[in-house]
């Protein structure tokens, strides 16, 4: 199935949030095509590989390969207007985009806060 990122409960707002398409898109590693409205209220249609969704406490957020921006890209399920899946799947598995994509995650994370220089 879809690998679960879980941090804290859900919000009750989110309770009626229907993710089953979604759900599905990733299990059957099938690509979907969204229209996105961003928290700066910019409108946007891709093409995404899905692969994970995150649960956090405030929200939910897709995790996916972007064919437009040829990168990860994260999206908040509420900011998704239409999806779309379509009837072709993704060239890679998912688990190994999954380990790309965590690594990359890693690697931006050492890179802000470290690896700290030693000092004399």
């Amino acid at each position: 199935g879809a690998v679960p990122l879980r941090v804290g409960p859900p919000s009750s707002n989110l309770e009626n949030e229907d993710l089953t398409a979604l759900r599905d898109a990733i299990r059957h590693e099938q690509k979907i095509e969204i229209t996105y409205l961003s928290k700066n209220g910019r409108q946007s249609q891709s093409i995404i590989w899905p692969f994970a969704i995150g649960y956090f406490t405030d929200g939910r957020i897709l995790v996916g390969w972007c064919e437009k921006q040829e990168d990860y890209r994260h999206f908040r399920t509420d900011g998704i207007i239409s999806l779309t899946v379509l009837n072709e799947r993704y060239t890679r598995r998912r688990e190994s985009l999954f380990r790309e994509w965590h690594s990359s995650q890693m690697d931006k994370i050492m890179g802000r806060t470290g690896p700290f220089p030693l000092s004399k």
